[in-house]
């Protein structure tokens, strides 16, 4: 009995492998994602700015600095690569024993004995259910980890554009107040030329009437005299009101010259936000188009652990539930057919998820983990300090190194299960072969004594 041929498998496998090459082109971009964010890491550093207020945060923690934003989403990026990894593991170590977990139900199974069937049969057939459900569950957690980053990311997209659109904004209001104050600096400079004038001419004039007024008391000429002190009191009032008038010409020219320094120094800082923001925008737009990679990379894990290996699973159990109603079912062609058959291609799901998760976890461990790691280095560094821009490139070149490994890698994986397609299928039903020749002569052996134990009773 043959549970299929190698052309068939050839097929089924060429349509695991397509998804498994955009999986692969999507892994490799990984390290590009991380040396992005240590891009971002260092412009939020370099160039730090305030966020609006007005947009209550629900993801993001702080509106007073983007660089906290920026670290808050590396921590969230640390913790979901470090989910991954744990979990990527586990899944691969429970499909490694899927198969010999498929292998015992189908023994089981065979043996045509219906309390062993009532017994052991659901306990063994749980025992799947729960490690499907588990490796579903993981891989989901590995994806609300990634979501969350995606949140805050996209979050923190969404203030800064409202931080740009407001600085801009704030910018062309300053522009028309600097216009405004420099008309009104004009206005003050020709009143405080005016005032100044009025005061030296006002000054002169009562100068040369105390001198008059000197004259004339020293002639003794009372009419003289009380016309002189006439002028010279009405040339004092004048006098004085000049000298009020220069000290409010002189306040004015002080206000409108501090209003221009202000609108000056707002206007550069919305200058400064304005770039800021457009760098980390920029950073920002290559993370998210980086993220999208990486969170493909595990929504095509869960959609694998759905679609394929738990279906696959699921129509095992149910056709081994199914034939245990049928009267000697162990000794029907068609149900060894239908269950070795659905045996298979869970098994061969098992092992192509089990290909998946061992590439994650070794590119992980060898690469990933390290590089958002080496992060941590760039945050405690001063952005003008000659050694940032020395991680900074250590980072990116030991990041496009790791791509080309994994690149590397994934080919040889892809090749090697490949190549081993015919090998699994003479193995696979070897191993069934065996099944069957045991299970025919446990229930060869059973059949006397339950004859014997009849004509007993």
């Amino acid at each position: 009995m043959q549970i299929s041929n190698a052309q068939d498998i050839q097929k089924e496998m060429a349509l695991m492998m397509s998804t498994y090459s955009k999986w692969g082109e999507d892994l490799m971009q990984v390290p590009i994602s991380i040396n992005v964010l240590g891009q971002l890491v260092k412009i939020s550093a370099s160039g730090d700015f305030a966020l609006d207020k007005e947009k209550p945060l629900q993801y993001i923690k702080n509106h007073q600095s983007f660089h906290a934003n920026v670290l808050q989403m590396y921590d969230q990026c640390m913790k979901a690569f470090s989910t991954a990894h744990n979990n990527m593991e586990q899944i691969s170590l429970y499909c490694r024993h899927i198969p010999q977990d498929v292998k015992k139900v189908i023994q089981t199974l065979m043996q045509g004995q219906q309390k062993i069937n009532e017994v052991v049969l659901p306990m063994q057939m749980n025992k799947i259910v729960q490690v499907s459900q588990e490796c579903l569950s993981l891989s989901e957690s590995i994806q609300k980890d990634f979501t969350l980053g995606n949140n805050i990311l996209e979050e923190l997209l969404e203030h800064c554009k409202i931080t740009k659109m407001t600085s801009e904004d704030l910018r062309k209001r300053t522009d028309v107040d600097l216009v405004n104050a420099n008309l009104r600096k004009t206005t003050a400079e020709n009143k405080h030329y005016m005032a100044e004038t009025y005061y030296r001419k006002m000054k002169n004039e009562v100068a040369e009437l105390k001198d008059n007024f000197r004259s004339a008391n020293w002639e003794r000429n009372p009419i003289v005299m009380q016309y002189t002190e006439h002028d010279l009191q009405q040339s004092n009032v004048r006098y004085h009101q000049s000298v009020e008038d220069m000290r409010k010409c002189d306040k004015e020219h002080d206000d409108v010259q501090i209003s221009i320094i202000n609108l000056q120094a707002e206007n550069n800082d919305c200058i400064s936000t304005i770039n800021n923001v457009t760098k980390g925008l920029d950073a920002l737009g290559q993370v998210k188009e980086q993220w999208i990679k990486i969170s493909k990379v595990f929504h095509i894990v869960t959609n694998l652990i759905k679609t394929l290996l738990n279906q696959h699973l699921t129509d095992f159990l149910d056709s081994c539930k199914s034939v245990t109603s049928i009267a000697d079912y162990s000794d029907s062609e068609f149900v060894k057919d239908l269950i070795y058959g659905t045996a298979f291609q869970s098994v061969n799901a098992a092992d192509l998820l089990q290909m998946f998760t061992e590439t994650y976890v070794d590119v992980s461990g060898n690469y990933l983990l390290a590089e958002v790691g080496s992060l941590v280095a760039a945050m405690c560094l001063n952005p003008t300090d000659c050694r940032s821009t020395e991680v900074s490139t250590h980072l990116k070149v030991n990041c496009y190194k790791a791509k080309e490994t994994i690149e590397a890698l994934v080919i040889k994986n892809k090749e090697e299960f490949e190549n081993g397609v015919q090998a699994r299928v003479d193995q696979a039903n070897e191993n069934l072969k065996n099944v069957l020749t045991e299970s025919n002569t446990a229930a060869s052996e059973s059949q006397p004594k339950n004859k014997a134990q009849a004509d007993k009773d």
